[in-house]
């Protein structure tokens, strides 16, 4: 029974066993210490006395780094004030809590505590929870097994695809562990599962003759096809397009909040002549939204930004003849462009918003607006070209840089 002088240090330097577990006590309050497992896993616990059959006991309060020292040795001293002040055992309590949580309750307070406060995809989050594991409706959270995770996983292989059944085990994985870290369950039973399947990241880039067959797609898609245009144009992603908002835009600049781009930095883009005709052509006047959802036939909507989604998609695919179209492709096709078009790779990353490594974002506040105003504005002559007449691509000679 191994005692150190637990501190930050000592902690983060604890190593484990080649097999098998072993505790570290604290020297100062011999009850409270840490448990290092074979895999590295490392869980703080407190013992004490079961008030009912008086027999000792280990407690679980929870794993490091997620909860700190500080934090454990509070939670300590919060479960022996609970046992020997307030005459309950939280034990029990936690006991009878987790028997009486259900899997759809489980969900309910990932998604309120932690997905809708922290991100902006929370949304995503609770249709892949309430859609693909429907299974476990009505159940005990803590009644679901790790082969039944598996076995929830190779269904959605099978049925929605590999890449679906590893973004719902992600999600999966992330609702569990959340509430193992916060006391509602003591075991995560999607931890060590492996991804149903391997994907290989998209290097996907358009030739000429597909960027005109999906442009003529697209002319046939409405306010979608719209939205899919600007974001060949623009090089933004497909969710910051369909949400642009008429008071972003001011002469020929669209200026991203940071509250809607991935990198949360605000991200201003310049408007090519061919951008600016697109949005002309859909802007309907005193509307929120540049591409609106139709609320009927022939009449705008004002209340949301339109819907982009996996039917259109396939509309796409079937109109041009592009099999394997996607709309996240586009940013790519422009992104190879760039160097062709003359222009640095650096000005291409800050069109596409990407967060620069080093020390480069800090010190470098020049945010190149009239490189990227010359680089849009000579990919959309490109792309004008491509549409038109075959082989008459012009391209504009890019500014030397300040």
């Amino acid at each position: 029974m191994p005692r150190k002088n637990l501190t930050d240090r000592t902690v983060a330097n604890l190593h484990p066993l080649i097999n098998g577990q072993v505790d570290y006590y604290d020297a100062k309050n011999p009850r409270f210490g840490i448990r290092i497992s074979y895999n590295g896993a490392r869980t703080w616990f407190v013992f004490d006395v079961d008030p009912q059959t008086g027999k000792r006991r280990r407690i679980k309060l929870g794993r490091y780094p997620e909860m700190t020292l500080a934090d454990a040795r509070s939670a300590a001293l919060d479960h022996k004030h609970a046992l020997t002040v307030e005459k309950r055992d939280p034990v029990a309590e936690r006991k009878a809590q987790q028997e009486a949580l259900t899997f759809n309750g489980l969900i309910d307070i990932y998604i309120d505590q932690h997905a809708k406060p922290k991100k902006r995809s929370w949304k995503e989050d609770q249709r892949i929870l309430s859609k693909y594991f429907t299974r476990w409706d009505g159940h005990r959270a803590d009644s679901v097994t790790r082969p039944e995770v598996v076995a929830a996983l190779q269904d959605i292989k099978k049925n929605h695809g590999g890449v679906m059944a590893n973004r719902a085990l992600a999600v999966l994985r992330k609702t569990f562990n959340y509430a193992m870290r916060n006391g509602y369950l003591d075991e995560n039973p999607a931890s060590l599962v492996d991804r149903p399947a391997k994907e290989m990241p998209r290097d996907r880039v358009y030739s000429d003759a597909e960027i005109k067959a999906l442009w003529n797609a697209f002319d046939q898609m409405g306010v979608q096809g719209a939205v899919l245009k600007l974001c060949l144009l623009t090089a933004q992603r497909l969710n910051e397009v369909r949400g642009m908002r008429s008071g972003e835009i001011t002469d020929d600049v669209w200026a991203l909040p940071a509250v809607r781009t991935k990198a949360s930095r605000v991200n201003v883009v310049p408007l090519s002549a061919l951008a600016q005709r697109v949005i002309d052509q859909t802007l309907v006047p005193d509307n929120t939204y540049v591409f609106t959802s139709p609320r009927g036939p022939g009449q705008a909507g004002n209340g949301r930004p339109v819907t982009v989604g996996s039917k259109d998609r396939l509309r796409a695919r079937k109109l041009s003849g592009v099999e394997d179209f996607s709309p996240h492709d586009l940013r790519r096709t422009f992104r190879t462009a760039v160097a062709p078009l003359g222009f640095d790779r650096y000005v291409g990353e800050r069109v596409l918003g990407h967060v620069l490594q080093g020390v480069e974002p800090i010190y470098d506040r020049f945010d190149y607006l009239e490189q990227k105003r010359g680089l849009l504005e000579a990919w959309g002559r490109h792309v004008e070209g491509v549409i038109g007449e075959a082989g008459k691509v012009v391209q504009m000679v890019p500014k030397a840089s300040a």
